[in-house]
């Protein structure tokens, strides 16, 4: 049980310090800036991303790759900071809501669970995310939701007000 308990604080002070350490690579040496001011410039960038017009003519594979990966970040920011109104766009502008945001495969419905966050649990839902999305350990939004006695009904709710119709 010690190990168990060693290795969880392990792993969540070497994820802290890794996400520290992306956001801060991107900050200039003589910066002086802090770590939370750091961390919530790249909505900046997601905005630009949400901003920025399509192209009439045809984009090259480079540039269509590109602009996929700089939405699947800016989602993944939107979704870690809880920001509702970036995800909502990055949604209506057609990002799959099952886009793993997590290291182990965590959508935006699996993080919605675990913050217990209603707004984007209903977000999610709303846009078709499936709450049967498995994660690499095998954890569903469904079966977490089902864990979390303060979330369960609500979760339950959402998913059959949601559902597709039945062909």
């Amino acid at each position: 049980m010690l190990f168990k308990i060693m290795f969880i604080l392990f792993f969540m002070f070497s994820m802290t310090n890794t996400i520290k350490g992306m956001v801060l690579e991107s900050v200039p040496e003589n910066s002086t800036m802090t770590f939370q001011q750091t961390f919530f410039t790249p909505f900046e960038d997601v905005t630009e991303v949400l901003d920025s017009e399509e192209e009439e003519e045809e984009e090259p594979d480079a540039k269509v790759a590109a602009k996929t990966k700089s939405e699947k970040e800016a989602f993944k920011i939107a979704v870690l900071a809880q920001n509702l109104g970036q995800i909502r766009k990055l949604l209506e502008k057609g990002i799959n809501p099952d886009t793993p945001v997590g290291e182990c495969g965590d959508t935006g419905l699996h993080f919605a669970v675990a913050y217990k966050n209603q707004d984007m649990i209903e977000l999610f839902l709303s846009h078709h995310a499936s709450p049967q999305t498995k994660t690499l350990f095998g954890k569903t939004p469904h079966a977490m939701a089902c864990k979390d006695s303060t979330i369960k009904e609500f979760f339950l709710a959402c998913v059959q007000k949601h559902q597709a119709p039945e062909a």
